[in-house]
């Protein structure tokens, strides 16, 4: 998961607006857009595969002669790493925003994933680098829904200000706050949260800032399940070795 972290962060230093990698434009798939990122970012597409499917030999095999003919089948490697891993384009800040983000993605075109999404009041940030601001109350401290508010010394414009509501007006974060924040935004999620062999349940997550934390599947505050349930309702997508 370290890997592709650093593959999306060295995509989003690349990319207009800092952003990260799209969503794959396959409606039932919350994946990244594997397309935008091969192979420049991304040149094994054999990490996509999990350490636990009991396919792996033969998918591993499978995207290893995809590259080596230069004939990839988009659509099944999207589902290969979706098998895998859950991807959040936009940022999730609390734990009632799954269903929300699931809703707002419906009926959207494939020209607005690179858009910040709006439902009702709620407005879900595209993920990219400096979202910090964009995630700082106006009293100076930052609230993700896990960790409560950190309090930090943050420059936020005055309410009102036209360049406060774009985005063009800069804040200018303390370094520690800055750190905090992405150290609590979520990127990727494994979506097999079984892990029979090593005697526990739970999911491993990459945040922002590069981190891999393993969250336990039997605590109801690391809501996993609550994930799963909104993004993948009829159950993870499924990709037999052929």
């Amino acid at each position: 998961m370290k890997q592709l972290g650093l593959s999306m962060k060295m995509y989003a230093m690349e990319s207009e607006n800092e952003m990260y990698p799209p969503l794959a434009p396959i409606d039932d798939l919350w994946v990244f857009d594997l397309t935008t990122m091969y192979p420049e970012y991304l040149s094994d597409l054999r990490i996509l595969v999990s350490y636990k499917d009991p396919d792996r030999e033969e998918l591993v095999v499978e995207l290893q002669a995809m590259k080596e003919s230069g004939e990839i089948d988009w659509d099944r490697v999207h589902r290969i790493a979706a098998k895998r891993y859950v991807y959040f384009p936009w940022a999730v800040t609390n734990t009632t925003d799954f269903s929300a983000l699931v809703e707002a993605r419906e009926g959207m075109s494939d020209t607005e994933y690179d858009s910040d999404l709006e439902l009702g009041d709620e407005r879900f940030y595209r993920l990219r680098e400096g979202i910090e601001r964009f995630l700082v109350t106006g009293d100076g401290s930052v609230s993700t829904g896990e960790s409560g508010a950190t309090e930090g010394t943050v420059f936020i414009p005055e309410a009102g200000d036209a360049d406060a509501v774009d985005g063009s007006e800069e804040l200018f974060l303390d370094p520690g706050l800055s750190a905090r924040v992405q150290s609590d935004v979520m990127v990727l999620m494994e979506t097999d949260v079984t892990w029979e062999f090593r005697g526990y349940d739970g999911s491993n997550t990459l945040y922002m800032d590069g981190h891999v934390e393993f969250r336990d599947g039997s605590d109801e505050s690391a809501w996993i399940n609550d994930v799963m349930a909104a993004f993948y309702p009829d159950g993870v997508p499924t990709v037999e070795a052929r």
